[in-house]
């Protein structure tokens, strides 16, 4: 979710009771190298958190890369990333990229990924989490850690 006042879970309760899927656009995200295996010290995870950390990032087209969270009881096929036949009645939403999105990571190079095709050549843009969610995000890590691992 991109406004850090909006949660996921009320965006799903918003729905109309005949929705069944809401489709979400992803930001490939280009990961230029590994996490950390195991947690050290509380710094050291909030600097390697990938969602501040990675920002060379490329747009992409919503049917090229879109992820999806649906109700599988209103599906009949699924597919990966979507799902591919609905029941009667039901319908397939698409999540507005301003509202919220899905930031895809993947561990690449310039080289390798033009290669494979997952980034188109070299049009990166650097994207940064809005001020306010990072904030909230690094609050959140910083609680779970103490929850896990103590003071």
């Amino acid at each position: 979710m991109f406004q850090p006042e909006t949660t996921l879970i009320q965006l799903l309760r918003s729905q109309d009771a005949n929705v069944g899927e809401l489709n979400f656009q992803a930001r490939r995200i280009q990961k230029t190298e590994n996490s950390p295996q195991k947690f050290t010290n509380l710094q050291d995870t909030i600097e390697n958190l990938e969602a501040l950390k990675f920002r060379n990032t490329t747009r992409t087209q919503i049917w090229e890369s879109s992820k999806s969270i649906y109700r599988p009881e209103m599906v009949a096929v699924q597919t990966y990333h979507h799902t591919h036949l609905q029941y009667p009645g039901v319908i397939v939403k698409n999540v507005p990229r301003e509202t919220a999105g899905f930031r895809h990571y993947r561990m690449t190079s310039v080289r390798n990924s033009i290669g494979n095709g997952w980034i188109y050549g070299d049009n990166f843009t650097i994207t940064e989490l809005d001020r306010e969610l990072e904030k909230l995000l690094v609050h959140k890590v910083a609680n779970m850690a103490e929850h896990i691992y103590g003071s």
